[in-house]
């Protein structure tokens, strides 16, 4: 057996979709003109993850189900990391097409909703609903 060198190792692998992604990035390619990043399961705004939710038709298709956006693209968005579609072949336990993951996940969408935000919304359109934070308060080096 071989052993990684430390070199091999250090190398990043590239994110490969299951197959299952396909039909429904073909479709979405086709209606959108959007292609993804390589390597990525959705674009910097979540395009791909709010298309699926809108078109639940073509999960229902394909026999997928997926993580509700504001799992995967707001929540990507309030930590700091690119936004990721998540589509499952197994239905989880009430066999919604798109659910939420946790109850944290439907509490941020109404929270969300509430703050006037809405389906499909960028990065830019997240951002502009958050409390601005407080200025930056120096202290005194007496």
């Amino acid at each position: 057996m071989k052993k990684l060198s430390e070199e091999s190792a250090a190398v990043p692998v590239e994110e490969k979709l299951p197959s299952f992604y396909a039909p429904i990035l073909t479709v979405f390619q086709a209606e959108t003109g959007v292609r993804l990043p390589d390597g990525k399961s959705d674009t910097e705004d979540g395009e791909f993850s709010w298309w699926c939710a809108r078109n639940v038709w073509v999960l229902e298709r394909h026999g997928l189900y997926m993580v509700h956006p504001v799992a995967t693209v707001l929540k990507a968005y309030a930590d700091g990391e690119p936004p990721r579609c998540t589509l499952v072949q197994a239905p989880p336990p009430d066999h919604a097409r798109v659910y939420f993951p946790d109850t944290e996940s439907s509490a941020a969408w109404q929270v969300f909703l509430a703050a006037g935000g809405a389906a499909g919304a960028s990065f830019a359109a997240w951002k502009a609903l958050q409390a601005p934070k407080p200025p930056f308060a120096r202290r005194n080096a007496s």
